[in-house]
């Protein structure tokens, strides 16, 4: 059995003459055979935190507020896994 994981992030039809309102609407899809490999990514990423970014983490990844190197981080452990 295959798992979706889907996000959107943007507003269709906004007014993007307001300040804040995104001029795209983005969408992102990942299908996965093995969902606990994929954990296991979000896990390792997360292992790696300083104490400082364990603090405020509120136990989901959001890509719009995690540091660059965080996004980057947990892209490389998913291309080195097979999900």
């Amino acid at each position: 059995m295959s798992y979706c994981y889907f996000d959107e992030s943007g507003q269709i039809g906004g007014d993007t003459t307001k300040p804040n309102v995104s001029a795209g609407f983005y969408c992102a899809l990942v299908v996965v055979d093995n969902p606990k490999a994929l954990g296991r990514c979000v896990k390792k990423t997360v292992g790696g935190f300083s104490q400082k970014q364990l603090e405020k983490f509120s136990g989901t990844l959001h890509a719009y507020r995690e540091l660059d190197k965080t996004r980057l981080r947990l892209l490389g452990h998913v291309a080195k896994t097979d999900v």
